[in-house]
């Protein structure tokens, strides 16, 4: 192999490298906001239960958020603390209000 191809197989392999590393960087970062966020909201003795049906997903910009809470108010307080806690990435929301009673039906407001 000749100097020139040695050089440019270096290269190729270096720039792969970068990407995986970047990868399990950006996996790692995800994760660790996923537990942070989790121990955010059930850390929070008088509102933790309200959160049990919430689930977390981060990636390297965004937090989303699914599941159910059983009003708007507590919807809006879970976006509120873990936009505060992660200033950097965008919180999608998509946790649904049901009724408070537990029946799973949407809340009246939806209708």
């Amino acid at each position: 192999m000749s100097r020139l191809n040695i050089e440019r197989t270096r290269e190729r392999s270096s720039g792969r490298s970068e990407e995986r590393g970047a990868r399990l960087y950006d996996d790692v970062f995800a994760q660790h906001c996923e537990r942070v966020a989790y121990e955010l909201l059930h850390e929070e003795m008088p509102l933790g239960h309200a959160w049990r049906d919430v689930a977390v997903r981060a990636s390297a910009r965004t937090l989303s958020l699914t599941g159910r809470v059983p009003s708007f108010y507590l919807k809006a307080l879970l976006q509120s603390r873990l936009g505060r806690a992660f200033p950097d990435l965008e919180i999608e929301n998509r946790v649904a209000v049901v009724d408070a009673r537990g029946f799973g039906e949407p809340a009246s407001g939806e209708d």
